[in-house]
Parts: C-alpha cells; sequence; structure tokens
C-alpha cells in the first residue's frame, strides 16, 4: 500500500533570536517546517522565527466561540483564559486567527513551528509591511524569503504582540474543507501560553496558569527543542528517545497513530527484535524538492510515554535526509498520538506536558 506524506525538512536563517544548531557558525541558527502532508499537497512553507512575543488581552475576534473568561472581561477584570473552537481535519488542528483585531482566516496549530507562517493572498490582502528577508534553506533548495509584520496576533483574545513573520505560498496546503489556509501558528505565539486541546469537543484554551484539571493528568517534563516540546518516549519497552510534539504532524495510518522517528532510533529498534516487523510502503516528498522517496511504515507492539501507553502503532524511519540528516535531529510524534490522551494540556510555562489517561 502507498502512502502520501511530506518529510518534515530543517532549515536554517540568519535570526538571532534562535538558539544556533551550530554553535560555532553564528550565522546559522535552526528553524523547522512544520507539517507531514499527503504527498498531493502542496509543499510544505519554510518557517522562520521571529521576535520573542508575550501574552495581551484584545479584543475577541467576532467569529470564535464564547471566551472561557467572559464574565472577567465583563466586569472589568483581567481575563487569564481564552477559548477557542478548532476545526480538525487530516489530524491538523485549524482555528481562526485576527492579525491586529480583524479575521485572518484558518490557521493551522503547530507546535512543530517556531514561528508563524501567512499565506501570500494574506500579504497582499491586508497590505502587510515587509520587514525584510532571509536566506531559507530547505531539504532541496536555498530560497530567499520574506518576512512581514504580522502585527498583534490572536485567537479569540489570547494575543501575542508585534509578531513577525514568513510569507509563503500555501495554495493546495491542507485546510478544512472547502476553505484554504491562510497560515501556520508557530511556538512564537504557542510558547506564551498554556495550551489545552480538547478533541473530543474541538475545543482548545489558552491560559496563563494550569489549572487544577490539566494536574490531574499524567505529568511529563519537556524542554524546548527550537521551540518545540521534547519528551522522553520508550518503543517496545526497550528503546528510550527523545521525540519532539509536533501537532502539524498529520499521523495516522490506517486508523493507527505513527511517529516518525530518526536513523539512529530505527537500527536501535531494529536490532532489539529477533524476527522481522511488518514492513509497508510509503511515498515521501521532501521540502524544496518534487521527487518522491520510498519510505518504510513499520508496525511496533507499544510507544510509551511516561504511564501513558499506545499499543502497536506505526513508525516511519525517515533515514537521513533534510531535518533528519543532522546528528541533532530527534524523532516526532503529532496528533494521532496526542488525542489518544485528551484533552492533553503542554504548559510552555513550567515545561509540563498532561496527557489524561484512563483508570
Amino acid at each position: 500500500m502507498w502512502y502520501g506524506l511530506m518529510l518534515l525538512a530543517s532549515l536554517y536563517v540568519g535570526n538571532p533570536v534562535v538558539v544556533p544548531s551550530h554553535p560555532a557558525d553564528s550565522a546559522r541558527h535552526s528553524v523547522t517546517v512544520p507539517v507531514v502532508v499527503p504527498v498531493a499537497s502542496a509543499v510544505a512553507p519554510d518557517s522562520i522565527t521571529t521576535r520573542t512575543t508575550r501574552a495581551a488581552t484584545a479584543p475577541a475576534d467576532a467569529t470564535h466561540v464564547a471566551d472561557a473568561d467572559a464574565d472577567a472581561s465583563a466586569s472589568g477584570e483581567h481575563a487569564t483564559r481564552w477559548s477557542s473552537g478548532f476545526t480538525y481535519a487530516e489530524h491538523g488542528i485549524f482555528v481562526r486567527v485576527a492579525l491586529d483585531g480583524v479575521d485572518a482566516g484558518w490557521f493551522l496549530l503547530d507546535t512543530g513551528a517556531n514561528a508563524t507562517v501567512v499565506d501570500d493572498r494574506v500579504v497582499t490582502r491586508r497590505h502587510l509591511a515587509l520587514a525584510g528577508h532571509e536566506v531559507v534553506e530547505g531539504t532541496g533548495s536555498t530560497v530567499r524569503a520574506r518576512i512581514y509584520r504580522l502585527g498583534n496576533v490572536s485567537v479569540n483574545g489570547a494575543t501575542a504582540l508585534a509578531v513577525t513573520g514568513v510569507a509563503q505560498d500555501l495554495t493546495g496546503f491542507p485546510a478544512p474543507e472547502g476553505e484554504s489556509l491562510s497560515g501556520i501558528l508557530g511556538s512564537d505565539f504557542l510558547g506564551s501560553f498554556v495550551v489545552t486541546i480538547d478533541f473530543a469537543t474541538h475545543q482548545v484554551t489558552f491560559s496563563v496558569a494550569t489549572d487544577s484539571t490539566a494536574r490531574a493528568g499524567t505529568r511529563i517534563r519537556f524542554t524546548t527543542d527550537h521551540g518545540a516540546p521534547r519528551i522522553p518516549v520508550t518503543l517496545d519497552g526497550r528503546v528510550a528517545a527523545d521525540f519532539r510534539i509536533d501537532t502539524g504532524l498529520h499521523g495516522s495510518y490506517e486508523d493507527a497513530p505513527y511517529v516518525a522517528v530518526t536513523d539512529d532510533v530505527w537500527r536501535t529498534l531494529s536490532r532489539t527484535h529477533s524476527i522481522a516487523m511488518p514492513v509497508r510502503e510509503v511515498a515521501a516528498r521532501g521540502i524544496g524538492t518534487r521527487e518522491s522517496v520510498t519510505l518504510p511504515v513499520v508496525r511496533i507492539d507499544q510507544l510509551a510515554i511516561g504511564a501513558a501507553h499506545i499499543e502497536s502503532p506505526w513508525v516511519v524511519p525517515q533515514g537521513r535526509h533534510g531535518y533528519f540528516a543532522d546528528d541533532g535531529a530527534v524523532s516526532l510524534l503529532g496528533n494521532g498520538v496526542l488525542e489518544r490522551f485528551s484533552p492533553v494540556t503542554i504548559d510552555y510555562l513550567s515545561g509540563s506536558l498532561y496527557l489524561t489517561v484512563p483508570r
């Protein structure tokens, strides 16, 4: 069986905000491309880190669901929690985003992107001001990216101030049915909040403090890897590896979640099995090239994140190409895994992931 997916790729840009991936080279910094998408879709955009932002209150966009702190807002108190409905399509979380208080359309919520991306059509329609250019290196090519001032970026009142982001053509990119994608919401926005995703009710909440409900779940501490949460995971009870949480990874294959693993993790996992594991094949395409490559898809016994377990997931060994060619690359897990433990809270403020595990 053939199944299309987009490979994640590593980008390098000259931006002083990002931690260098090569400390000796201060002019080159690591940035990640947001998503894994079907091969039939358009090539995923390259994302680029912008400036550090902070949370602030702002008028809620009229198209969103009511603010969870509406009572506080009405009484003049400072809101600390904002909620919005989202559309869940192709295992992607899509929310309505406003730029300077005006609705800008559907954005993919992506913990794997360390910056916000905006579609070229939004740039033209909103007459966004050019902030500069960066040279961005993808899997197959190097391009000169345009950086624009987006203003204040908000989701139903949860706001990051004075954001800049990269412009890309997102035509044909996965989006809610009948809609087009206007942008990608990265960790330059998400990193200011405690983010709770409820896959059952299709609600996402942004707050400035972790509530007691989240604390009742299984807690896993994380570090951030170029803005993306990085957690310890165990495969088949024997192989321990770090994974980045990437909600832009559209991660389900034959109704079971899949994760993308580095070549080193795959080799270690293979050595732990005395018998051959069932293997399928997928067609995949990298960033900056339209050439497809063939990758194996392998079913393993178990994936464990602390006390949270998933039986019989798929792994997609990535080989050494694109982002995964870097010695510092780590494996990726996305919504295909997270949705099994809903609601999920990613607390960027304390570096904690909370998963809801059935008792």
